[in-house]
């Protein structure tokens, strides 16, 4: 659910024409991948922990 709110998060506010819908969309993956990486962290630090 998380993944999903991000792109459309950049997607929706995302303001000017064409140029501004990479920008967005470079934006919103990249937000996305350091929210993957974290989530995995955390999820990790949680099942392996004794």
């Amino acid at each position: 659910l998380l993944l999903a709110t991000i792109p459309s998060f950049h997607g929706y506010y995302m303001k000017g024409g064409a140029l501004e819908v990479g920008k967005a969309s470079t934006v919103a993956f990249v937000w996305t991948s350091v929210t993957i990486i974290l989530i995995n962290y955390i999820l990790t630090q949680l099942l392996l922990s004794k």
